[in-house]
């Protein structure tokens, strides 16, 4: 699911809703894919949603498109209705968090 897009600073802005990391667009995969650290890689994610999520909630990955380039991934959580974050506050992945 993805949002209308809107504009900040020119730039056209899209944020989609995905419920596992297969589930993301190829940009949003490759920011997990290619992550510096074990606990942002698809195998921990997939992990996580096997094993650690809180009872009734639901794995949900949401990606932000800035243009036509993905700019971030934020692994969170849906319980009930809300949204909110899957773990610690400012958790995300972006271009600095790609291993070269």
């Amino acid at each position: 699911m993805a949002t209308s897009p809107f504009r900040i600073s020119g730039q056209r802005v899209l944020i989609g809703e995905h419920a596992s990391p297969p589930d993301l667009p190829p940009g949003a995969r490759a920011l997990l894919e290619h992550a510096r650290f074990f606990f942002g890689t698809p195998a921990w994610w997939r992990a996580t949603i096997a094993a650690a999520l809180p009872d009734g909630a639901e794995p949900c990955f949401l990606s932000v498109t800035l243009g036509d380039r993905t700019a971030a991934v934020f692994p969170m959580l849906r319980t009930g209705g809300a949204v909110g974050a899957i773990q610690r506050c400012g958790e995300y992945f972006d271009a600095s968090s790609i291993r070269e």
